[in-house]
């Protein structure tokens, strides 16, 4: 529900709320500061380019989501070796099972707007397609995610279903595996075996 009520959120006609930056640069970089005197770091929820590119600059380590993300965007993050940790199958779950689950299909904000809400969500599996191409291509390091609630933990897999519409093999693999290693500081675990890198192998 949790989720669920953050998408309602964000699709608010009267408050379109995805357009939102939320956090100044002031407070991005303190929580950044104190998230490394912690000895951890800090990822962000960002959708936009405007609301990635100050999360980046401000020293955030990874983006979850990032759906509509540019190509100018998308090279930020590689020259900062900021990792993208994409969400597809969540989208796609909400837009198969998000009625029986509780989800209304139409939205209706209080100033008497409304907006079809399922139909809008799977609007955002489209874009997060077109921007794990522009990522890819800029070279932009990828995690693996799911961002699934509930009863929709069975459908986990399906973000490498996903994925493999655009993303070739060893992309994907290395979303689930070394890329994940290295953004959680697992320095041993984030360098690929002697094995794995003989030629004709996955890497």
């Amino acid at each position: 529900m949790l989720l669920f009520c953050l998408l309602l959120l964000l699709l608010q006609k009267s408050r379109p709320r995805l357009t939102n930056t939320q956090f100044s640069e002031a407070e991005l970089k303190a929580i950044v500061e104190e998230a490394g005197a912690a000895g951890t770091y800090v990822c962000a929820h960002a959708y936009t380019p405007a609301a990635i590119q100050r999360a980046v600059k401000c020293g955030v380590a990874s983006i979850e989501h990032g759906n509509y993300l540019d190509e100018y965007t998308a090279r930020l993050m590689s020259h900062r070796r900021v990792f993208l940790v994409p969400t597809l199958v969540t989208y796609r779950e909400i837009v198969r099972h998000g009625t029986a689950a509780g989800m209304p299909e139409v939205w209706r904000s209080g100033s008497g707007g409304s907006c079809k809400l399922v139909a809008k969500v799977g609007d955002a599996v489209d874009a997060g397609l077109r921007s794990l191409s522009i990522a890819d291509k800029a070279k932009v390091p990828m995690c693996f995610g799911s961002d699934l609630l509930g009863n929709m933990h069975p459908a986990q897999a399906g973000e490498f279903e996903l994925r493999a519409r655009v993303l070739p093999s060893a992309s994907i693999l290395r979303s689930a595996t070394v890329n994940c290693a290295a953004l959680f500081g697992m320095k041993k675990l984030s360098r690929p075996s002697a094995a794995a890198a003989r030629p004709g192998s996955v890497g």
